[in-house]
């Protein structure tokens, strides 16, 4: 489904502003919740499998969950988090993270250094140990769910999905199988090292690690391995983590994650004189303290100068209305001179009463005559 701008839900609370991306979980969009005054994500849930939505129960309790994970004021989840549901549609509402999600930030071409690419991975697994209690419900650990941000070097996961039997502790089925988060994991570390997907390589995870970090040691063949996809892995996650390297035995990073640089702009002005160079120009100090001047890289050839006053069009107006003017005038007297008689002596128009010569007498007896 799609929400068109402007949509209210929860009795005016909160107001679609705009269609954001579609994720692994289903569409977001940006909202304003007018109650607070705040920009907001509103995420749809079960859009992508409609007929596999768990019972109103189920989602109540879902939606539960959701409150006691932002009570947990853990900083690796959005601090504001929450569910509801109108017309039979589930929402998700969340706090916007900071950053943007890893799938956008890392590619083939830039992959993260393999410290930062670890310390991701560690701080991400802290924080499903402290979930654990209120058990792994739904969790989706793909890229787009972790949203990164290089300057606060943190991470923030929004990988809370609503899936059939799902259900917050104390139910029986709240803990998923550690296997299938640490897989999650492997799939995720191999995405940071080398910028691709693990779910479409056919090749061991690590082989394409070591083309990208030949250095790394060892133990992370082996926490690769387990997140083959041929193989579930049978460790807990304290296990696996036990297998990534420590930070000191990892190669320093080359270089920090490429952001986006400062760009350089032109010295505006209102035009651009050249001067030629063999009359020389002598030099104009600038009134303005240093700490206000402009940087300029332009050739010692141009200088500014302030624009040259624009042609008035008034003239060019004045001679084409007189030119209309006098066509116009002299169509009205050819006019007037067509429509008086030829022998006229008179100024006057041709009268409509005017007599005529009288025209033959042509009747039926001398119509049919020979001449």
């Amino acid at each position: 489904m799609t929400l068109a701008v402007g949509t209210t839900l929860q009795k005016g609370t909160y107001v679609i502003d705009a269609w954001v991306a579609e994720d692994t979980i289903g569409p977001m969009y940006l909202a304003m919740d007018v109650s607070k005054g705040q920009w907001i994500q509103l995420r749809v849930l079960g859009s992508l499998a409609p007929q596999a939505l768990p019972d109103a129960a189920d989602r109540q309790a879902f939606y539960q969950y959701l409150g006691q994970v932002a009570d947990l004021k853990n900083s690796t989840f959005p601090p504001r988090l929450g569910g509801f549901e109108e017309e039979g549609v589930c929402y998700q509402s969340l706090s916007i993270p900071p950053g943007a999600p890893l799938d956008r930030l890392v590619t083939t071409a830039t992959p993260l250094p393999a410290r930062t690419s670890l310390a991701l991975v560690r701080q991400l697994i802290q924080s499903l140990q402290a979930l654990q209690p209120l058990g792994w419900t739904g969790l989706r650990l793909t890229p787009d769910q972790v949203w990164y941000s290089p300057e606060a070097q943190a991470i923030t996961f929004v990988g809370f999905d609503l899936i059939p039997g799902a259900a917050p502790a104390g139910t029986g089925q709240e803990i998923s199988d550690e296997g299938t988060l640490v897989q999650g994991l492997s799939y995720l570390l191999y995405f940071l090292l080398t910028g691709q997907r693990a779910e479409a390589t056919k090749a061991p995870l690590s082989v394409e690690v070591r083309r990208h970090h030949p250095s790394l040691p060892a133990s992370l063949d082996r926490a690769l391995e387990l997140g083959h996809p041929q193989q579930q892995p049978t460790i807990t996650l304290a296990e696996w983590e036990a297998l990534l390297p420590a930070a000191d035995d990892l190669p320093s990073d080359p270089l920090p994650l490429p952001g986006p640089g400062p760009t350089a702009k032109r010295p505006e002005a209102a035009s651009t004189v050249v001067v030629a160079r063999d009359r020389p120009r002598p030099p104009v100090s600038d009134p303005r303290p240093s700490s206000h001047r402009t940087e300029s890289h332009w050739p010692e050839s141009q200088v500014l100068a302030p624009s040259p006053p624009k042609r008035s069009a008034t003239p060019a107006l004045a001679l084409v209305l007189t030119g209309l003017m006098a066509t116009v005038s002299g169509l009205g007297v050819g006019l007037y001179a067509r429509l008086q008689p030829a022998n006229s002596t008179s100024q006057e128009r041709l009268s409509p009463n005017q007599s005529f010569p009288p025209l033959p007498d042509w009747n039926s007896n001398t119509l049919w005559q020979p001449w």
